[in-house]
């Protein structure tokens, strides 16, 4: 156990890098209990459930996390720390009193928008993934890579899971969820750091028929839950 500035209470919850040479692939860390920290805010009394690409390392830039030593993505104000992405069930087993207790929220993006972000991010930013199509990258992606795997409870549908959380930010409202959280949590206002952009303008450019129909059956519950589709 320990704090970063204080802050942040940290535990251990493991993410290994995949190997060299292993091309292209997604989501195919392994998490082994006692290799990874986990952080929740005891001095704003909240738990992030951080999904990848969703705007979130900006949200923990602003709740006074510090920037990631890794000179990959130091540069973009990264918060790589391993912790970051930790599943609300893992937070619930954990951390039940903080669970109960303290203000729960999550930022989620349309599926079709997030795959094309992390294919950018883990193939030209990050590079632990080979370079390769964005189609071949969607056959990677794991199911866990789902909002519905991240915020799935332990016997609970995904609409009954979220319902739990105090608050659900949407990546298209930018900066407005940054702005409501930080007057909620009483974190200082401040200038919002974009962190780790990729250069996205028109996610639907980067697909074809093919290639939209994979992400469809790839997350038919985080498309139809959350209300997105592609184009939306």
């Amino acid at each position: 156990m320990g704090s970063i500035g204080g802050l942040w209470h940290k535990s251990r919850v493991g993410d290994f890098p995949p190997p060299p040479g292993a091309g292209c692939f997604s989501d195919r860390h392994v998490l082994h209990e006692g290799d990874r920290t986990l952080v929740i805010s005891h001095k704003y009394r909240f738990i992030f459930v951080h999904a990848g690409r969703t705007g979130g390392s900006t949200f923990e830039r602003l709740a006074e996390m510090g920037v990631t030593w890794d000179k990959r993505t130091q540069h973009l104000g990264n918060t790589d720390f391993p912790e970051k992405h930790a599943s609300i069930q893992y937070y619930q087993d954990r951390y039940p009193r903080e669970f109960a207790e303290y203000f729960k929220f999550t930022l989620v993006r349309n599926p079709f928008d997030r795959v094309v972000s992390a294919w950018i991010w883990r193939t030209q930013v990050v590079k632990d993934v080979g370079p390769c199509s964005l189609k071949d990258f969607i056959r990677a992606r794991r199911p866990s890579s789902s909002y519905a795997s991240k915020f799935a409870l332990r016997g609970a549908s995904l609409r009954e899971s979220i319902a739990r959380l105090d608050y659900i930010g949407r990546f298209d409202d930018l900066p407005a969820p940054y702005e409501y959280l930080w007057r909620k949590l009483g974190i200082p206002s401040q200038s919002i750091p974009h962190t780790n952009r990729t250069p996205i303008e028109k996610y639907w450019e980067y697909y074809d028929a093919e290639s939209v129909e994979m992400v469809r059956k790839l997350y038919p519950e985080d498309i139809e839950v959350f209300d997105y589709d592609f184009g939306k």
